[in-house]
């Protein structure tokens, strides 16, 4: 399961706050293709989880993760890394 560390929860709520989303939104991972048929991973807001979606809780985030996208992660931790444009959320094993 997704373990997010204290850094990426203080950006996961100012970022969920910004968009006009309550306490109660969870973050949801998700698998989206590219035009160019490739694959990311895609974050997004929401109230409630997808029919299957894995469910679990860290540092105060509740968090959706898609079934075959969980099953590929594995146990990961989200991280915060600093760039030019601001913070930014990234995967870590």
């Amino acid at each position: 399961m997704v373990k997010i560390t204290d850094e990426a929860a203080d950006v996961i709520k100012s970022a969920r706050e910004q968009n006009g989303f309550g306490d109660e939104a969870a973050l949801r991972l998700q698998t989206v293709s590219g035009q160019d048929g490739s694959s990311a991973i895609g974050v997004t807001f929401t109230e409630e989880p997808e029919t299957d979606d894995v469910v679990g809780k860290s540092a105060g985030v509740t968090v959706y993760v898609e079934p075959t996208l969980a099953e590929e992660l594995g146990d990961v931790v989200l991280d915060v890394k600093e760039t030019a444009e601001g913070p930014e959320l990234v995967l870590r094993a």
